[in-house]
């Protein structure tokens, strides 16, 4: 053989349950790590499937159905076939997760990290993949070398000089990433090349791992036992419980034997070391993954029992009380004022904010008459895109809609749209925007009129900002 793996996992010390799942599959030299998130019910359940997703893809998926995946991403004409292959793979894994979430409320906000290596020895390269705070190391030489670049909210701070390494350790954000997938409707994937060389001993881990071990730890690990690499892997997961295991630990290893001189002209010079982000899929693109997922039967997963709605008189006691309460807040509505105001405290973090700048605009009449006219799928969906990416030629603002956003069903805020963009700050979180005009309902990723989307808040220096755009019900 021309590389030797070894995995293993475990809970942790504190933790009954594991959200970590790992992924190998050594025909295509592929093995990844997913940390789940989002409670006990879908943590466990998002990195499961996120496996089950990457695995089927990589055996599944046709040459046909991968160009597909890529008819709108731009630059990716130099990476290599099972390049693309892992970066679909990831895509479809987090459009799986992402329309579980939407089919099943208590798995919304489901999401999982992912760190993948492919080695591929017959041209001596490693090819790197990641989306979260899981980590790829590297050790050469007896010498440790991170090879990701973690996307939390306390990295950007660290290379933002707001926050040192040392605070870090004891930053209450510790679990605050940026990047996942399943949270959202698109993903961005960092992709990097490294050249392999005989004698290289790579780690993959979860943040469970790196949260409990230093580096020189890691290297120390890793270097004693690189012949060993079940023996590596037992040391990695038993020293991280020794010091605490507050998290749950994965590691997966592997170790290359053979390789050949690497091949650089087999791929592009730009995705050597330095990592390439690939960008958020196109609107044409997310239609063509939703097929893929349905003739793989990837939609057709068993959800976890926890997650299922059930119906008892418990439910209808509470619907009751849910009634009361709408006919109580609609009195006192149209008791006073229509426009009231709703206050929101301002969330300061190392001199940053936290919250959103919505728009509200609707195509113009012109663009309304195109969008009616089109018969074609993935033409009516590239229309909707321009709107959104061109929205001072193709949209036009929209006053008079009522803009509600709750976070776990308790309204944060409530006003209505104006020719300017409605500005309001909010603590970092997950919310629902429900948008209500006569006649009216927000479009966005599908040909598919709602009145409330999702959205996801995090810290940043200025207001984020949000386009909605709104159709007639007609069209």
């Amino acid at each position: 053989m021309s590389f030797y793996f070894y995995a293993k996992t475990h809970p942790g010390k504190v933790r009954t349950e594991n959200q970590d799942a790992f992924g190998t599959d050594e025909k295509n030299g592929l093995f990844f790590v997913c940390d789940g998130m989002g409670g006990h019910a879908s943590g466990e359940f998002a990195s499961r499937t996120a496996v089950q997703i990457i695995l089927k893809s990589f055996e599944l998926l046709t040459p046909k159905e991968l160009s597909s995946i890529f008819v709108r991403t731009p630059n990716i004409e130099n990476i290599p076939p099972q390049s693309l292959k892992a970066i679909a793979a990831l895509r479809l894994a987090n459009r799986g997760l992402y329309a579980l979430g939407e089919k099943y409320s208590k798995l919304k906000g489901m999401g999982t990290t992912v760190a993948v290596i492919i080695t591929d020895t017959s041209f001596g390269l490693a090819h790197i993949f990641h989306v979260g705070d899981s980590r790829i190391y590297r050790l050469r030489s007896n010498k440790l070398d991170l090879l990701t670049d973690d996307h939390s909210k306390i990295n950007e701070l660290i290379k933002e000089g707001k926050l040192s390494q040392e605070e870090a350790l004891t930053s209450e954000i510790q679990s605050m990433i940026t990047r996942s997938l399943g949270t959202i409707s698109h993903v961005k994937i960092d992709y990097k090349v490294e050249a392999l060389k005989k004698g290289d001993v790579f780690l993959i881990c979860s943040d469970g791992v790196n949260g409990e071990l230093d580096d020189g730890t890691i290297c120390e690990i890793m270097s004693t036992n690189a012949l060993n690499l079940e023996v590596l892997c037992r040391k990695i997961i038993d020293t991280t419980n020794l010091r605490g295991g507050r998290d749950n630990s994965t590691a997966v290893a592997i170790r290359i034997n053979e390789t050949s001189v690497p091949e650089s002209s087999q791929i592009s010079q730009e995705f050597f070391e330095k990592p390439l982000t690939i960008p958020e899929e196109a609107l044409s693109e997310i239609v063509n993954e939703e097929n893929i997922l349905k003739n793989m039967g990837l939609f057709a997963l068993k959800v976890p029992k926890e997650a299922l709605e059930r119906f008892s008189l418990k439910n209808l006691f509470v619907i009751a009380i849910l009634f009361a309460i709408v006919c109580l807040s609609v009195f006192f509505f149209f008791g006073s004022h229509k426009e009231k105001t709703y206050e929101t405290d301002l969330t300061e973090f190392t001199g940053k904010i936290a919250g959103v700048s919505i728009e509200v605009r609707t195509p113009t009449v012109q663009q309304l008459q195109l969008y009616r006219n089109e018969t074609d799928i993935i033409q009516k969906l590239q229309i909707v895109q321009d709107w959104y990416l061109n929205k001072g030629a193709t949209t036009q603002p929209l006053s008079g809609a009522e803009v509600a956003i709750k976070q776990n069903s308790i309204e944060v805020f409530k006003g209505y749209s104006k020719t300017e963009e409605l500005q309001m700050p909010l603590k970092p979180g997950y919310y629902t925007i429900k948008v209500i005009l006569s006649g009216y309902k927000i479009i966005q990723n599908k040909i598919e009129a709602k009145e409330t989307i999702d959205l996801y808040v995090e810290y940043s220096n200025n207001y984020a900002p949000t386009l909605l755009i709104l159709i007639p019900d007609t069209y």
